[in-house]
């Protein structure tokens, strides 16, 4: 195996197979950005209790042109163009996402335009609002799938039923009279402000270059770690070492150009994420506030999950920030966000 490895690498064609696979992966990352909108809205709408797709709310929906409307004279800022080419008309499609942090597609400056999915958590104006099944976390396994035999025993008709409407997984037990499960409760009301501000700022974040960057980094990465491994090969006199001795430095350059991408991406996210964050705050002390308190509300949301499950406390510290490796690359700091919002504008410093 080894040996034909080394046969293909050393032929003319293979050159060609990393460039090509580097660019298949940038353009399929940017492609999602830009095609897969009907497909993440699929994956990821929000249910209603009684299995019906859930929408955001007329109330919220009256919000969100609020927003539009107030940001609408630093939306979208006009850059130099080429003086024949007439930019598309930036369409934004909103829906009511099941995930509990909004989810951002696309870019203004695509003519597919942009796809915001706010959390169905923002249709609750009250802590009356929020239904019991909020509480409903399961534990997923790929490895306890409900068996076929179980069909042919002597069980309760409904309670199969419920097996097979609800996702396969461990219902994890959760005392509803608890302080934590209270603060979970009011974390989830937001007021309008806090909708405001998060509103706004998914509108900014669509409105940046961020899937470009993104898409070259995946580019970039790969195309680094191919180099490098080659220079580590002609360096180190490897070329006509065994393949088991050149595949150590293959595998060593991949796991090099995976931590490049690890932390530029992270870099890019976060540049992005405090550009957004700075630019809905700068509309009005009213979306500054609003930054205070959805912060502190999902700071608080972090500590009330982790409180309730020990499933929850590998994702979460004791301050609710997010500290399980795959997830902490794509959230910047909530600490760092709140003391940014804290800090006075300069409007308010001048007075």
């Amino acid at each position: 195996m080894f040996n034909y490895l080394a046969k293909v690498g050393r032929k003319p064609w293979s050159q060609a197979i990393v460039p090509l696979v580097a660019g298949v992966s940038a353009t399929g990352y940017i492609g999602v950005h830009m095609f897969g909108h009907q497909v993440v809205r699929n994956l990821f709408i929000a249910q209603t209790p009684d299995g019906t797709l859930d929408q955001l709310s007329p109330d919220l929906c009256e919000l969100i042109k609020k927003v539009y409307h107030e940001i609408s004279p630093v939306y979208n800022i006009p850059t130099m163009k080429v003086a024949s080419y007439v930019p598309p008309k930036a369409t934004i499609t909103w829906f009511c996402t099941s995930l509990m942090d909004p989810i951002n597609l696309g870019m203004t400056e695509n003519r597919k335009g942009v796809l915001i999915g706010l959390p169905s958590y923002y249709n609750y104006t009250k802590p009356e609002d929020v239904p019991s099944s909020v509480f409903q976390f399961r534990k997923v396994s790929l490895f306890k799938m409900p068996k076929k035999q179980e069909k042919n025993e002597q069980i309760d008709a409904q309670d199969l039923l419920d097996r097979e409407q609800c996702p396969p997984g461990e219902l994890i037990p959760v005392d509803l009279n608890s302080p934590a499960a209270k603060d979970y409760i009011n974390s989830l009301v937001l007021s309008d402000e806090a909708k405001m501000f998060s509103v706004a700022r998914e509108l900014f974040m669509g409105d940046s270059y961020r899937p470009l960057a993104k898409s070259g980094l995946i580019f970039g990465s790969i195309t680094f770690s191919v180099q490098l491994s080659r220079a580590v090969v002609i360096i180190l006199r490897l070329r006509e070492a065994h393949i088991t001795q050149r595949m150590a430095m293959y595998m060593m350059s991949a796991v090099a150009g995976f931590v490049c991408y690890a932390l530029l991406g992270d870099m890019i996210e976060q540049y992005f994420v405090r550009k957004a964050d700075e630019k809905a705050m700068s509309v009005s002390s009213t979306y500054r506030q609003g930054a205070k308190e959805y912060f502190n509300k999902i700071m608080q949301r972090n500590r009330a999950l982790r409180d309730l499950s020990e499933t929850f406390q590998v994702v979460y510290d004791k301050d609710g920030e997010v500290v399980e490796p795959l997830l902490r690359f794509k959230h910047m700091p909530l600490k760092d966000r709140l003391k940014f919002a804290e800090e006075p504008d300069e409007g308010e410093t001048k007075s």
